[in-house]
């Protein structure tokens, strides 16, 4: 599959993916749509990518201006992919690789003190309990006081039906693209 950088100073560069069927990158459409939401904020934000796979949202964050990606997956290969396309880009200053499961990892960041400006969660599609997981940790945690939050998973998403009790993170709009939905959650000190 050709996966290109859509904007910014490396638009048109080819990313690598890996060979795993089990890693669905975001597609170009929903990429764009994420940057133009977030284009205002994306200049010399800290962005985490969480289920990174391919790393195409961070390294796209990277090249609209972001200061800072965090990528974390818990796939070697996605992993290995990551740092292939980071050191190509020679972006390699500007990102971090964690491997790990997410809830355990944003609960190591928690303790570091870690704050991210923009966090993008895209968990495998039949994983969707990860939702609702991630989202209230996230809610009671100051790694995402001042964040916009980006959730993906497939449509139909049962977290439309379901309201998700949060404190301090409102969801702010839910979009369709394809096979694909889009949740934006707002931490409430930026509304």
């Amino acid at each position: 599959m050709s996966l290109r950088i859509i904007g910014g100073e490396m638009r048109g560069r080819a990313l690598k993916s890996p060979r795993s069927t089990s890693i669905r990158p975001t597609t170009g459409i929903l990429r764009k749509s994420v940057f133009d939401i977030c284009k205002e904020i994306i200049t010399d934000a800290n962005f985490l990518d969480l289920f990174a796979g391919t790393g195409a949202m961070g390294i796209e964050a990277l090249s609209r201006g972001a200061a800072h990606a965090t990528f974390v997956d818990q796939d070697r290969e996605a992993l290995l992919c990551i740092r292939k396309n980071l050191e190509t880009l020679k972006l390699e200053e500007r990102g971090t690789i964690f491997k790990g499961d997410a809830p355990q990892v944003l609960r190591r960041f928690e303790e570091q003190k870690k704050t991210f400006d923009i966090i993008y969660i895209d968990p495998p599609y039949h994983e969707d309990h990860y939702h609702p997981e991630i989202l209230a940790l996230l809610d009671s945690s100051p790694i995402a006081k001042g964040a916009t939050i980006f959730v993906e998973e497939a449509t139909p998403s049962r977290w439309e039906k379901e309201k998700i009790p949060l404190r301090n993170l409102v969801l702010k709009s839910t979009r369709r693209f394809g096979r694909s939905i889009l949740f934006q959650y707002l931490s409430r000190s930026l509304l």
